[in-house]
């Protein structure tokens, strides 16, 4: 249980890198756009 529990966190802390990469990538076009 207790390893699952760890699996999920290090899932759960990619995802929210890889959404805040994104959404940076996305920011950058736009502001580029912008210009």
């Amino acid at each position: 249980m207790n390893c699952n529990i760890s699996m999920v966190r290090m899932t759960s802390l990619i995802f929210a890198v890889c959404l805040i990469f994104l959404s940076l990538k996305t920011i950058n076009l736009w502001s580029y756009d912008g210009v």
